[in-house]
């Protein structure tokens, strides 16, 4: 990967597309191969320069929006004004200032997505890893997912996202691999398969 590009991974339920971002993650281990960031293997790490959110959202129902960013910005060693700041800025770039002193609990399907992919990037990840983060997402907060993913990629983050949409992975992916039963299939520049595929 590198910097400013997005992988797109598309495939059938099963073929291994979560168990890859777990693995790039540093939480699982491949069977083969290894993973590099910045010329170091992450295996049996979760780097701090990874952002990942996992298919199933995740953060404490009870506390509220701020609360969770807060949160897990402190296990990032963010405080202060530094934090402060970071969690101020995701809740503008998620759209999610009308709803963020209230009880995560209380989110819309749309709205927790959104605030689980903001923890996703409290650290200011340099690798984004997104594994069908537009599930149940209404068209506004798809809207504002693929702006979010645009703005990272600008900004020189590298993105691997996996969907089963791929009219989400034509507009935000710069290469697309196809994956069934743990192998690529296919990969190559998204230009190139749009042209072949239409």
């Amino acid at each position: 990967m590198e910097p400013g590009r997005c992988l797109g991974i598309a495939g059938p339920n099963g073929a291994g597309k979560s168990s890859l971002l777990g693995a790039l993650a540093g939480w699982l281990h491949p069977t083969s191969g290894e993973v590099l960031l910045h010329g170091h293997p992450v295996h049996g790490r979760v780097p701090a320069e990874v952002g990942f959110a996992a298919q199933e959202v995740s953060f404490y129902p009870h506390l509220s929006g701020r609360h969770n960013l807060e949160l897990f910005g402190r296990l990032y060693d963010l405080a202060g004004d530094q934090l402060r700041n970071r969690v101020d800025a995701l809740v503008e770039r998620f759209e999610l200032e009308d709803w963020i002193e209230r009880e995560a609990r209380t989110y819309s399907g749309g709205l927790a997505r959104r605030l689980h992919l903001a923890i996703a990037l409290i650290n200011e990840p340099d690798l984004v890893l997104l594994d069908e983060p537009t599930t149940g997402l209404d068209p506004g907060s798809r809207s504002t997912l693929v702006r979010v993913i645009t703005e990272l990629l600008d900004a020189g983050n590298a993105v691997v996202m996996v969907s089963q949409v791929l009219a989400d992975l034509e507009i935000v992916a710069h290469r697309l691999m196809v994956v069934v039963e743990g192998r690529a299939v296919l990969e190559d520049e998204m230009e190139s398969v749009m042209a072949r595929a239409g």
